[in-house]
């Protein structure tokens, strides 16, 4: 169940097994964790801007670690509002993409919305709003950075007061001990942004609670510091290759997987 960030241990999210007796049992299936890794690669490989003139990878205010695990499950009467410029547009449908298989799962298909930081989270209070009363069984997920959600105070309480199923994915340009209070009541939980496995995880949970009408979720994406990290120094800050890392640990890389 999802706690209050005050009640999370900070490294909580970078858990993938539980043990039940001397067995333990994956939470996430593999073709569920290939499929993480091949999208964030599509992602990367579709994106036109994500080199600078002088050849260095261009950084986008979030990774395809958040990108691709907040909205790989989500269904066709799900809609997402997005940062401008932001990547994960690409995956709402194959349309327009050159082979056809940028979209990964056979559910996407959900609505793409842009705007001002303020409206985009207003905005995505009404639509869900909206969706309560007419009693659909369906979320909004909310891309934002720090200053859009004290910025929007108002509507993030509005979504709490209502139990709107929401969740908010919050860039926050922090680690952990350095996260600034939040001015409403909306329980949060930090996650490493870099870990597609551990982002996956709190947005499945969030995605199921806002579902069941228990309202939205705060997630806070912050950069986990180097030293607590995987120990080889190339995939502490890669999302693509932190999770690649992940999958050879697991028996499950294949270099398929890259091509």
């Amino acid at each position: 169940m999802l706690q209050n960030e005050e009640q999370v241990p900070k490294h909580a999210f970078s858990l993938t097994i539980t043990e039940a007796g001397n067995q333990h049992t994956p939470i996430i299936s593999a073709g569920k964790l290939k499929e993480l890794y091949t999208l964030m690669a599509r992602l990367r490989a579709a994106d036109p801007k994500r080199k600078s003139r002088r050849g260095k990878t261009r950084r986008h205010c979030f990774g395809e670690a958040c990108e691709v695990a907040a909205v790989i499950d989500l269904r066709p009467e799900d809609a997402v509002t997005i940062l401008p410029d932001q990547r994960v547009a690409l995956l709402a449908s194959s349309e327009n993409q050159p082979d056809g298989k940028l979209r990964g799962n056979s559910a996407a298909g959900w609505s793409v919305l842009e705007g001002g930081n303020r409206e985009r989270l207003a905005m995505a209070a009404g639509i869900a709003f909206a969706q309560r009363m007419e009693r659909k069984n369906s979320v909004v997920v909310a891309f934002a950075t720090s200053p859009d959600i004290a910025g929007a105070a108002d509507s993030v309480q509005f979504a709490h007061k209502q139990n709107l199923p929401i969740i908010y994915l919050e860039k926050t340009g922090a680690n952990v001990p350095k996260l600034k209070p939040i001015p409403h009541n909306v329980p949060s939980i930090p996650v490493d942004e870099n870990d597609a496995v551990a982002v996956y995880r709190v947005v499945y949970e969030a995605i199921d609670k806002a579902r069941r009408g228990a309202g939205p979720t705060l997630i806070r994406c912050f950069e986990l510091p180097l030293s607590t990290k995987a120990r080889v120094k190339d995939q502490r800050t890669d999302p693509i290759a932190y999770m690649e890392h992940y999958l050879r640990k697991r028996s499950l890389w294949s270099d398929e997987l890259r091509s």
